[in-house]
């Protein structure tokens, strides 16, 4: 079984939490092309690319060959936004991990008093002994990230509103779950991979076994 770990905001943490969040798409890197022969090429850098015949072989085919969250079964390690009492802030990880510090986290609400609060550790860098989210993988596919459908954005985890069949985001309400993932996407991903570029990303559905 393979363990990997997996970033979250402190938003799509809660909604793990909440239950309501069991999918997440993160984008292939790099991304795929179609030459103009009809030969999809998955990892057109490397020599070991393998080619497909075509964007159907290279759907069925890619989840096995190359996805880096491993396969159904294997388990992700959530990484989050985190931090420890102030008077701790010189540690490093491993030294906290032995002193045994209880540690804080953004997406809960906050224990710590605000003057003894410690500083903001990132989640690119926390350790796996400070992770306290497990999720097994159920299902991993490959899809455009315009396709996603309302029951999938749905999976994704926005907040229902207090309004019939809207959804929130950051603060908005929108007229259903898909615009609101589009307005997520473009927030968090739409320097990089424009909404408008359509790229490829892998869907990696989940259960929590673990919180």
């Amino acid at each position: 079984m393979k363990e990997t770990p997996i970033l979250f905001s402190s938003e799509m943490v809660r909604a793990i939490l909440d239950g309501r969040k069991s999918q997440t798409r993160r984008v292939m890197n790099p991304q795929p092309i179609d030459a103009s022969n009809g030969t999809w090429y998955p990892k057109p850098s490397s020599e070991k690319a393998k080619h497909y015949a075509n964007e159907n072989h290279f759907k069925k085919g890619v989840v096995i060959d190359f996805c880096p969250y491993g396969k159904p079964g294997d388990q992700l390690w959530v990484k989050e936004t985190w931090r420890v009492a102030k008077c701790y802030d010189d540690l490093k990880p491993l030294e906290l991990m032995l002193t045994q510090r209880q540690i804080e986290y953004s997406a809960d609400e906050d224990w710590l008093l605000k003057e003894v609060r410690g500083k903001v550790r990132t989640a690119l860098f926390m350790p796996k002994w400070a992770s306290r989210i497990t999720l097994e993988i159920t299902d991993i596919r490959v899809e455009r990230v315009q396709d996603i459908s309302r029951k999938d954005a749905k999976l994704e985890g926005f907040l229902p509103s207090e309004y019939n069949g809207m959804e929130s985001w950051n603060g908005k309400v929108f007229g259903n779950a898909q615009i609101a993932f589009e307005a997520c996407w473009i927030d968090i991903n739409g320097k990089k991979y424009p909404w408008s570029d359509n790229p490829w990303v892998w869907v990696v559905s989940f259960k929590r076994i673990t919180n």
